[in-house]
C-alpha cells in the first residue's frame, strides 16, 4: 500500500511516499513491527509446505544491520567525537534482538531445532550468506528443512530520519532516492523437495563478492565485484539464463554501479529482462533479496512468459555482492539442488 508519512507544509518537512503494511504492522514500532511482520509471514509461507510434525526444522532470520542508522549518528553535524560503539543504533538494536527467531518461532508454534534457529543481522546481499548456510545444514544431514526469511521496515519515523539525514530518501525535495518500504517474507528450504506437495524451485547456485567501496565513500562502486559474482554464477551454472531480478531502489550510486557492471558482462546477459522488486514494495532493506527470489517463483509459477531459469543479484550498503542463480524444476524434485 502506497502511503504518505507526515504532513507537507511551507515550514514542514516535505511529504515522504512509501509501501506500508497499515493492515498488519500500523501500531507498532521497532521490534514490536519486526515481530508482528513477521508471524504474518511465516504463518503464510508454512500454509503453503508440509506440516509434517516429523519434519526436522531449523529458522534463520535475517533482521536490519542498522548500519544506516549507525551512519546517520555520524553524519550529524553536532557529532564531532567517535560515538562509542555501545551506544551505536545496531548495537542496541543487536542486544534487543538476540533472541528474535526463537521468539518467532515460539509465537507462531514452529517446531525448531533450538541451536539450529539463529537471528542474523544485514541487508540487501546478505540473502545469500543465509542460504549458503541453510544449504550446509541440509547437505549435512542436519535437517529435513530450513525457513530462511528476512525482515525490516523503512516505514518508522527513525528510519525515515536516518534517512533523511543522509540524503538517500526520496522526497518533493530529494528525487534521486528511494522509497521507503517495509517487508516480511520466508523461503522453505528442502534438500528433497518431494516433502511438500507444494511447486519447487531449485537454487542452482551462488556466489559472494565485495567492492571496495560502500554507499558513503569517496571512491564510487565501478561494479567489478557485481559484474564478477553475475559473470561467475552464470559461467558456473553452465545453462541459459532467461531473465535478471535486480536491486535497483532509486540511489544513484547503485544506479552507477549496475550501469559499470553491465559493460562488464557478455551480451547474452546485457540483453536480458529485469525485474525491479523495490519498484513495487519500495527499499525493504533486509527482505530485499527475500523479495526478489519470491518475484521469480511467481514468474516460474503463474506467468512463465519470461522462461524457467533467472539470476537475481543484490547489492548491500556496504560493498557486499551477491548473485543467486534460480531454476523451475519440472516435477517438484531434484536431486541436486534445494528448494
Amino acid at each position: 500500500m502506497c502511503s504518505g508519512f507526515g504532513n507537507e507544509s511551507t515550514d514542514g518537512p516535505p511529504l515522504v511516499k512509501g509501501h506500508s503494511i497499515t493492515n498488519v504492522g500500523m501500531g507498532y514500532v521497532d521490534i514490536g513491527k519486526a515481530m508482528v511482520l513477521g508471524q504474518a509471514a511465516l504463518i503464510d509461507a508454512m500454509r503453503r509446505v508440509s506440516n509434517r510434525r516429523d519434519a526436522r526444522t531449523g529458522l534463520l532470520v535475517l533482521l536490519s544491520d542498522r548500519w544506516l542508522l549507525d551512519q546517520s549518528v555520524t553524519a550529524e553535524p553536532h557529532s564531532q567525537d567517535r560515538p562509542d560503539p555501545e551506544q551505536l543504533p545496531s548495537t542496541q538494536w543487536r542486544e534487543k534482538t538476540q533472541d528474535f527467531g526463537m521468539e518467532l518461532a515460539r509465537r507462531v508454534e514452529l517446531d525448531c531445532i533450538p541451536a539450529l534457529t539463529q537471528t542474523e543481522y544485514g541487508c540487501h546481499a546478505d540473502l545469500a550468506t543465509l542460504l549458503v548456510q541453510a544449504a550446509t545444514w541440509l547437505q549435512n544431514g542436519d535437517l529435513d528443512r530450513c525457513i530462511v526469511g528476512g525482515i525490516d521496515s523503512f516505514c518508522e519515523p527513525q528510519q525515515l530520519i536516518a534517512c533523511d539525514t543522509l540524503g538517500i530518501l526520496k522526497t518533493d525535495d530529494q528525487p534521486a532516492g528511494f522509497i521507503p518500504g517495509e517487508a516480511a517474507c520466508f523461503l522453505v528450504l528442502e534438500k528433497n523437495p518431494q516433502i511438500s506437495s507444494a511447486p519447487a524451485t531449485c537454487i542452482a547456485g551462488i556466489e559472494i563478492g565485495h567492492e571496495d567501496s560502500n554507499l558513503f565513500s569517496d571512491r564510487p562502486p565501478l561494479g567489478r565485484a557485481l559484474a564478477s559474482v553475475v559473470n561467475r554464477l552464470a559461467q558456473g551454472i553452465d545453462s541459459h539464463v532467461d531473465f535478471l531480478v535486480g536491486d535497483l531502489n532509486g540511489l544513484e550510486r547503485r544506479a552507477s554501479d549496475f550501469g559499470h557492471a553491465l559493460v562488464r558482462l557478455p551480451e547474452s546477459l546485457r540483453s536480458l529482462p529485469v525485474l525491479l522488486p523495490a519498484i513495487s514494495f519500495g527499499e525493504t532493506g533486509a527482505a530485499v533479496g527475500f523479495l526478489a527470489s519470491g518475484t521469480v517463483c511467481h514468474h516460474f509459477w503463474r506467468n512463465r512468459k519470461l522462461g524457467d531459469r533467472a539470476i537475481v543479484w543484490l547489492a548491500s550498503n556496504s560493498g557486499l555482492r551477491s548473485a543467486i542463480a534460480f531454476h523451475r524444476t519440472i516435477s517438484g524434485a531434484n536431486e541436486d539442488g534445494q528448494k
